[in-house]
Protein backbone atom coordinates (compact mmCIF):
# COMPACT_ATOMS: atom_id res chain seq x y z
CA UNK A 1 0.00 0.00 0.00
CA UNK A 2 1.42 3.28 -1.03
CA UNK A 3 1.60 5.91 2.17
CA UNK A 4 4.14 8.35 0.73
CA UNK A 5 3.93 10.72 -2.10
CA UNK A 6 6.97 10.72 -4.63
CA UNK A 7 7.32 14.12 -5.58
CA UNK A 8 8.38 15.65 -9.32
CA UNK A 9 10.99 17.27 -8.74
CA UNK A 10 12.81 18.49 -12.18
CA UNK A 11 11.99 20.91 -14.42
CA UNK A 12 12.67 18.25 -17.53
CA UNK A 13 9.55 16.38 -15.67
CA UNK A 14 7.24 18.88 -15.38
CA UNK A 15 7.84 20.06 -18.63
CA UNK A 16 7.23 16.47 -20.18
CA UNK A 17 3.74 16.82 -18.58
CA UNK A 18 3.08 19.97 -19.83
CA UNK A 19 3.66 19.20 -23.43
CA UNK A 20 2.15 15.46 -23.72
CA UNK A 21 -0.10 14.98 -20.76
CA UNK A 22 -4.04 15.05 -20.59
CA UNK A 23 -5.79 17.85 -18.64
CA UNK A 24 -8.87 17.81 -16.44
CA UNK A 25 -10.39 20.63 -14.34
CA UNK A 26 -12.04 21.66 -11.58
CA UNK A 27 -13.31 24.52 -9.55
CA UNK A 28 -10.09 24.38 -7.53
CA UNK A 29 -6.97 23.52 -9.78
CA UNK A 30 -6.05 21.91 -12.91
CA UNK A 31 -4.61 18.55 -13.13
CA UNK A 32 -2.52 17.70 -16.10
CA UNK A 33 -0.81 13.99 -15.96
CA UNK A 34 1.33 11.55 -18.51
CA UNK A 35 2.57 8.33 -17.73
CA UNK A 36 5.94 7.92 -16.24
CA UNK A 37 8.21 4.82 -16.37
CA UNK A 38 8.70 3.94 -12.90
CA UNK A 39 6.03 1.58 -10.72
CA UNK A 40 4.58 4.60 -8.81
CA UNK A 41 2.41 8.16 -9.32
CA UNK A 42 4.48 10.94 -9.00
CA UNK A 43 2.91 14.47 -8.07
CA UNK A 44 4.08 17.88 -8.73
CA UNK A 45 2.20 21.35 -7.40
CA UNK A 46 2.41 24.31 -8.79
CA UNK A 47 1.24 27.90 -7.11
CA UNK A 48 1.56 30.75 -9.31
CA UNK A 49 2.99 34.29 -7.32
CA UNK A 50 -0.54 35.51 -9.28
CA UNK A 51 -2.33 34.01 -7.22
CA UNK A 52 -0.77 35.13 -4.10
CA UNK A 53 2.44 37.35 -3.64
CA UNK A 54 2.89 35.90 -0.06
CA UNK A 55 5.19 32.26 -0.54
CA UNK A 56 3.13 31.49 2.98
CA UNK A 57 -0.12 31.34 1.28
CA UNK A 58 1.57 29.60 -1.62
CA UNK A 59 3.04 26.60 0.59
CA UNK A 60 -0.06 27.03 2.70
CA UNK A 61 -2.31 25.71 -0.17
CA UNK A 62 0.47 23.08 -1.40
CA UNK A 63 0.45 21.38 2.05
CA UNK A 64 -2.80 21.22 2.13
CA UNK A 65 -3.53 19.47 -1.22
CA UNK A 66 -0.41 17.12 -0.87
CA UNK A 67 -1.82 15.81 2.73
CA UNK A 68 -5.17 15.34 0.44
CA UNK A 69 -3.72 13.36 -1.58
CA UNK A 70 -1.22 11.30 0.95
CA UNK A 71 -4.63 10.23 2.10
CA UNK A 72 -5.63 9.05 -0.76
CA UNK A 73 -3.55 8.22 -2.95
CA UNK A 74 -4.56 4.48 -2.69
CA UNK A 75 -7.14 5.60 -5.37
CA UNK A 76 -4.78 6.14 -8.02
CA UNK A 77 -1.80 3.53 -8.05
CA UNK A 78 -1.03 3.95 -11.82
CA UNK A 79 2.45 5.10 -12.74
CA UNK A 80 1.62 8.02 -13.89
CA UNK A 81 3.35 11.76 -13.31
CA UNK A 82 0.33 14.54 -12.33
CA UNK A 83 1.12 18.36 -11.65
CA UNK A 84 -1.90 19.97 -9.91
CA UNK A 85 -2.32 24.12 -10.96
CA UNK A 86 -3.63 25.77 -8.23
CA UNK A 87 -6.28 28.16 -9.35
CA UNK A 88 -7.39 31.33 -7.22
CA UNK A 89 -10.40 29.81 -5.65
CA UNK A 90 -8.21 27.29 -3.81
CA UNK A 91 -6.23 29.73 -1.71
CA UNK A 92 -8.60 30.30 1.20
CA UNK A 93 -9.97 26.49 0.54
CA UNK A 94 -10.04 24.15 3.82
CA UNK A 95 -8.98 21.11 3.54
CA UNK A 96 -12.99 19.60 3.68
CA UNK A 97 -13.63 20.96 0.52
CA UNK A 98 -10.33 19.98 -1.55
CA UNK A 99 -10.52 16.64 -0.24
CA UNK A 100 -13.52 15.08 -1.85
CA UNK A 101 -12.10 17.02 -5.67
CA UNK A 102 -8.88 15.43 -4.74
CA UNK A 103 -10.67 11.59 -4.56
CA UNK A 104 -12.95 12.48 -7.94
CA UNK A 105 -9.08 13.34 -9.49
CA UNK A 106 -6.93 10.59 -8.50
CA UNK A 107 -10.16 7.93 -9.42
CA UNK A 108 -10.91 9.30 -12.76
CA UNK A 109 -6.59 10.05 -13.55
CA UNK A 110 -6.93 5.49 -12.37
CA UNK A 111 -9.63 5.01 -14.77
CA UNK A 112 -8.37 7.22 -17.72
CA UNK A 113 -5.12 5.68 -17.35
CA UNK A 114 -6.54 1.78 -16.96
CA UNK A 115 -8.96 2.71 -19.98
CA UNK A 116 -5.73 3.72 -22.21
CA UNK A 117 -3.83 0.68 -21.73
CA UNK A 118 -6.50 -1.53 -22.39
CA UNK A 119 -7.38 0.33 -25.46
CA UNK A 120 -3.78 -0.03 -26.12
CA UNK A 121 -3.37 -3.62 -25.89
CA UNK A 122 -5.75 -4.35 -28.26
Amino acid sequence: MLSRIHRLSGKDDFQRVFLKGERAATPFYTVRWRENALSVPRFGFVVANKISKKATERNTIKRRLRECVRKNIVLCTSPVDVVIVVKQSALGAKSALLEPEIVRTLSYIQRRHTASRRDNKK
